[in-house]
């Protein structure tokens, strides 16, 4: 006993703060299990309308939180233009549930709790939110189910304005026909007289059209399906629903004979107007069913779409590691060949006999025949690929162009241009076809002079056009070095003494380009730059072993 009251002394003397530490637990205890709460039930932050907005509530597929994965979502709203939805319908279709469902988002939102709806949700804040729904009749205190609505409603209208959500189930029934639907007409004018946000069901035909020739309110349906009587528990904005009292009597078996006195006793319009409702009904159902085909369809272009960009993509880098496999490998073709140039030199000046002479140049000949293997060839048209978008060429291609092959780096002289948008063309040995697009021009035809036929234009040596120079102008300082060796051991093979290389002027950097690869090549005895008559400093004179 003395160590409880020891105790108790201690607590006492710090009880505020005990106090805010269990306050301070609670509340984050609240926070978690609100968290916690969200993430079971997908819920969204919903947004909060401004005070006076004529939208009191727009509610975008909303999942009653109780029903868990199976609960079907549901749209409705009040607004804009409108303060009073009814909604009609048969029996178990959905209205109450989703009056329910209404007022629980309502309270959720404003209990700071996340709601199980689209994030497009809009909902205000209310001052009141009054609910009758249920039955709450008691024989022992005399009161039927028509006594206990109408007393409800009567509180409710005591108590609500224009900041209160008003939720009525079944309005207008338990009582005569004719007389509950006059009450339950005069009770929604005086609720949107009043600006009140208001939610009802009803089962009378006679208040839907009440809602349909007012200022100030909307119809609403829930709906059966018409071919297997079960419900679809989805709300529809815009129409009344039916009764489907006739064919629910059909389908549980009541006697055609008495199925067809009822419909002969219904008055025409009240058929007429059934009529038209399932009309509208399949045909929105038909709507409906094409929307999710259309959109099924997107998907799967969509899809396609991603599929075929990511192959092309994969094609891409295919044909750029092919186009570098390729031009590594006609460079191990040219290094054979100039290796076989230095032999056939060596063997010459050995054993000075012309016709081993002969022989290594047809050797040499059928060596650089086997570059057709890399022959390009236009792909089919099911296969063809649109080209990426290039700078447009400084003038267009056309037959004798010399022109540079974009990404391979060699040149090539254009024999035709086909309508297609491709061209043919002379690489090397090859003849291949290319698409415009991956040419660019270097020397156009009109500058192209006859002699330059005899001219070398590419790393392949021409050994059938012997020539004493070559013209280098034009090129890039990266590409002398391999031309103007090919050039040299063609000039070693053919037996020439001395050769030129005319490569301008300019900056310089064509000649030293050059003068740097004849100090490395084994057959070059001097070399001197010309006579002024013959070109000066503009080329290079050279002196063969």
């Amino acid at each position: 006993e003395k160590v409880l009251r020891r105790l108790s002394g201690l607590i006492s003397d710090r009880a505020g703060d005990a106090m805010m530490a269990i306050e301070a637990a609670g509340r984050l205890d609240l926070v978690f299990t609100r968290a916690r709460l969200a993430h079971m039930m997908r819920g969204a932050r919903t947004t909060t309308l401004p005070e006076g907005d004529d939208t009191a509530l727009n509610l975008v597929d909303v999942r009653h939180p109780l029903l868990g994965e199976d609960a079907v979502p549901i749209s409705l709203s009040t607004g804009p233009g409108f303060r009073a939805l009814v909604i009609t319908g048969p029996n178990t279709g959905g209205k109450t549930v989703a009056l329910k469902t209404a007022g629980l988002a309502v309270l959720m939102h404003q209990s700071g709790m996340q709601v199980p709806c689209d994030p497009l949700t809009e909902i205000s804040v209310f001052d009141g939110v009054y609910v009758d729904i249920g039955d709450a009749q008691s024989i022992e205190h005399s009161v039927s189910t028509f006594s206990s609505h109408l007393g409800a409603v009567v509180d409710i209208l005591e108590e609500a304005d224009d900041r209160s959500l008003v939720l009525l189930d079944e309005l207008g029934t338990g009582t005569d026909p004719e007389e509950g639907s006059a009450l339950a007409r005069a009770i929604l004018d005086h609720l949107v007289e009043e600006s009140i946000a208001t939610i009802v069901t009803t089962h009378h035909r006679a208040v839907a059209e009440h809602a349909g020739d007012s200022v100030g309110m909307r119809n609403a349906a829930v709906e059966l399906n018409p071919d297997t009587m079960l419900p679809s528990y989805r709300v529809t904005m815009g129409t009344p629903g039916r009764s489907y009292a006739m064919a629910v009597a059909e389908r549980l078996g009541l006697p055609d004979d008495v199925l067809d006195r009822a419909r002969v006793m219904l008055s025409p319009e009240h058929s007429a107007t059934e009529a038209l409702l399932l009309q509208l009904q399949r045909e929105r159902a038909e709507i409906e069913g094409q929307l999710a085909a259309a959109e099924a369809y997107s998907a799967e272009a969509e899809a396609a779409k991603r599929d075929l960009d990511r192959r092309v993509r994969a094609i891409t880098e295919a044909q750029d590691d092919l186009v570098e496999e390729t031009r590594a490998e006609l460079q191990r073709e040219a290094e054979d060949v100039r290796t076989s140039l230095r032999q056939i030199q060596r063997r010459a000046s050995q054993e000075r006999d012309a016709s081993v002479v002969r022989r290594e140049q047809e050797r040499v000949r059928r060596s650089l025949q086997r570059a057709d293997r890399f022959k390009v060839t236009r792909p089919a048209e099911s296969e063809k690929l649109e080209p990426e978008e290039a700078p447009p060429p400084p003038r267009p291609v056309t037959a004798g162009d010399i022109v540079e092959v974009r990404g391979l780096g060699a040149q090539a002289t254009v024999t035709s241009v086909n309508s297609d948008g491709s061209a043919s063309l002379i690489l090397g040995n090859a003849r291949v076809t290319l698409n415009i697009a991956q040419l660019m021009v270097i020397t156009p035809s009109e500058d192209v002079k006859a002699s330059d036929e005899s001219r070398i234009t590419s790393s392949t040596p021409m050994v059938d056009a012997p020539t004493r120079e070559l013209d280098i102008r034009g090129i890039r300082a990266i590409e002398v070095y391999e031309q103007v060796v090919a050039f040299l051991d063609e000039a070693a093979l053919l037996g020439l003494t001395s050769v030129r290389v005319i490569h301008g002027k300019g900056t310089g950097a064509l000649r030293d380009a050059t003068r740097e690869a004849l100090q490395r090549h084994p057959a070059v005895g001097e070399f001197e730059r010309s006579e002024p008559a013959m070109g000066g400093d503009g080329s290079t004179e050279i002196d063969l072993l």
